[in-house]
C-alpha cells in the first residue's frame, strides 16, 4: 500500500526451474519496503507543495500576514498582503523585532509570560486604522512563536452598524410607546427626552415654548454647560434671526461659527433646532452638542420622531381641552352651559357668600316668529355678550336653558347690574323691545343648597318677568 494512491508491486521468475529461496524472499521483502517509503515520501512531498500552494495563494489574496520570530524574538518568516496594507515590505522587517516594527501597539510583556506558560494568545489590535484579529503560539522547544493576523476592519464594522441598527430600532420603538402616553405635556417630553439623550452623544436637549416676545426652555435633559444653562433661562428674543426662521417651520441647524464666541468658549459646539406646531402652539426642539461633533442622519431621524412625540403630545392636549371645553360650553353663545353652571355653583357654595341671578330673555319669540330663528339666534348671542360685560373676575355667565341665563356672583349680596341698562343697547340692533327679566337669591341668607337657592331666584325672576308683562 501507498499512502494517497492503490498500487501493487509484483516479481515474476521465468524458467521451469525457477525457485524462490529464502534470501530471495528477504531481498524483495526489503525491495518492496523501499519502494512503498519512497513512493510514500513522494507523496507527502507532493502534499506539501500544494499546501504550500494553497497557503501561498491565501496570503497573496486574503488581508493576511503569517510570521515567525525566532528564539530572540526576530522576525525569521513575514508574508501576507496584509504587509502591504500596513505600508511595510518582507524585506523591510525581516531580522527586526516585533517592538521595533509595531512600536507600542502591542502588550508584549503580556504576549511572552502567556507564551511562556504554553497559552495561545489571542487578541485584537488596530494598525494603521485597520483592525486585525491576531493568534500566537509558542514554536517546540522555546525556538520562536509563529503568529497569523486576519484583518477584519470590515467585519467589525458591520457588528458595529448592526449594533447601531438595534439601537436606533430600539430607541425609536421606546419613542412610539412614549407617544402613546397620556401624561402632562413636560412629563411626556421628559420621558421622550430621556429615551433620546443616550442616542445623541456629547449632547443635551432643551424643548422651549413661546412665552411672548420669547422663547423659554420648558423642559431640559442632560448636562450642560453652566454658563449655556444659564443664558437659555434668559429666553430668546422672537426677533432673532434663527428664530425668524422656527417661526416660518423651518428647522435650523447652527455651527461653531454661527454660535457666540462667548458660547463656544463656554462649551456650545453646535445646535439642531426643530419646531413643534399644533394649532395656534409654538415649540421647539433643540439639540445641543458639547463636542465639535457633526450630527448624522440617524441623530437627524431620532430627533425628528422626538419632535413628532411632542406634536403627538400637544395635539393630545389641545384635543382634551376642547373636549374638556365643549362639554361646559353652550355652542351658541360661549358661555357656560348647565353643566357647568351646576359645577360652578357646588364649588362657589363651598367657597363662601354669593349671589345667584336666574335671567329669562323677553321677546325672543316675537323675534323668532317675525324675524326668523337666525335673528332669535343673534338675540341670544347678544344677551350672552351683554352678560359676559357685566360680571367681573371670579363671577361666571351661563346659557342653562333655550331663553335662560344665570349668573353666579361671589362675595355678599350687593348692588345687583343694571341689567336693563345693560340690554337698552341690543334695541339698537334691530330687536325691539328685548330684555330679560331677572330673580335673584343668596347665599347663606337664603340657604347653602343649590337647588333651593337656584328654584328660588327661577320664582323671583317669573315674578318679575310677570311684573313686567304689558298691562300689568
Amino acid at each position: 500500500d501507498v499512502p494517497g494512491r492503490a498500487a501493487r508491486l509484483a516479481f515474476a521468475r521465468r524458467g521451469p526451474d525457477a525457485r524462490w529461496s529464502a534470501l530471495d524472499r528477504q531481498v524483495l521483502r526489503d525491495l518492496g519496503w523501499a519502494l512503498r517509503h519512497l513512493l510514500s515520501f513522494a507523496a507527502q512531498a507532493s502534499a506539501l507543495r500544494g499546501l504550500e500552494e494553497q497557503l501561498q495563494f491565501a496570503l497573496r489574496s486574503l488581508p493576511m500576514i503569517l510570521w515567525v520570530t525566532d528564539a530572540r524574538g526576530r522576525l525569521v518568516v513575514a508574508e501576507g498582503s496584509g504587509l502591504t496594507q500596513l505600508g511595510l515590505r518582507r524585506e523591510q522587517v525581516l531580522g527586526r523585532s516585533m517592538e521595533d516594527v509595531l512600536g507600542g501597539t502591542l502588550n508584549l510583556s503580556e504576549l511572552r509570560a502567556d507564551l511562556a506558560a504554553g497559552q495561545e494568545r489571542r487578541q485584537e489590535v488596530t494598525l494603521a486604522g485597520r483592525v486585525y484579529d491576531t493568534q500566537r503560539v509558542r514554536l517546540p522547544r522555546g525556538s520562536g512563536t509563529l503568529g497569523v493576523a486576519f484583518d477584519v476592519t470590515d467585519l467589525v464594522e458591520s457588528r458595529a452598524q448592526a449594533r447601531r441598527a438595534q439601537r436606533h430600532a430600539e430607541t425609536l420603538l421606546d419613542l412610539t410607546q412614549v407617544m402613546a402616553l397620556t401624561g402632562s405635556l413636560p412629563d411626556v417630553t421628559r420621558q421622550a427626552l430621556e429615551v433620546l439623550l443616550p442616542a445623541l452623544p456629547h449632547s443635551w436637549l432643551v424643548l422651549w415654548f413661546r412665552d411672548g416676545p420669547l422663547l423659554r426652555p420648558l423642559v431640559s435633559c442632560g448636562e450642560q454647560p453652566a454658563a449655556v444653562a444659564q443664558w437659555q433661562r434668559q429666553g430668546v428674543p422672537l426677533t432673532d434671526l434663527f428664530a425668524q426662521r422656527l417661526l416660518a417651520a423651518e428647522a435650523v441647524q447652527l455651527d461653531p461659527v454661527d454660535l457666540p464666541s462667548r458660547l463656544r468658549a463656554e462649551g456650545l459646539h453646535g445646535a439642531l433646532l426643530l419646531p413643534v406646531r399644533a394649532g395656534e402652539t409654538l415649540m421647539v426642539l433643540g439639540a445641543y452638542r458639547r463636542e465639535p461633533l457633526a450630527w448624522t442622519p440617524v441623530e437627524r431621524d431620532l430627533l425628528s420622531v422626538a419632535a413628532q412625540v411632542v406634536q403627538v403630545s400637544l395635539e393630545r392636549r389641545d384635543t382634551l381641552a376642547g373636549l374638556r371645553s365643549a362639554a361646559v360650553t353652550d355652542p351658541l353663545t360661549g358661555l357656560g352651559n348647565r353643566r357647568a353652571f351646576e359645577s360652578d355653583l357646588r364649588e362657589a357654595l363651598a367657597r363662601g357668600p354669593l349671589t345667584l341671578v336666574a335671567l329669562d330673555v323677553d321677546g325672543l319669540k316675537a323675534v323668532n316668529d317675525t324675524l326668523g330663528h337666525a335673528r332669535g339666534d343673534d338675540l341670544l348671542r347678544g344677551v350672552a355678550r351683554v352678560l359676559a360685560g357685566v360680571v367681573t373676575s371670579g363671577d361666571g355667565a351661563y346659557r342653562v336653558g333655550g331663553d335662560e341665563f344665570c349668573l353666579l356672583l361671589r362675595g355678599a349680596p350687593g348692588q345687583i347690574p343694571d341689567l336693563d341698562a345693560a340690554f337698552a343697547a341690543l334695541a339698537g340692533e334691530g330687536f325691539g323691545p328685548a330684555g330679560a327679566s331677572a330673580g335673584w337669591a343668596s347665599a347663606p341668607q337664603d340657604g347653602q343648597d343649590p337647588e333651593v337657592l337656584w328654584q328660588l331666584a327661577d320664582e323671583r325672576m317669573y315674578r318679575e318677568k310677570a311684573r313686567r308683562r304689558p298691562g300689568r
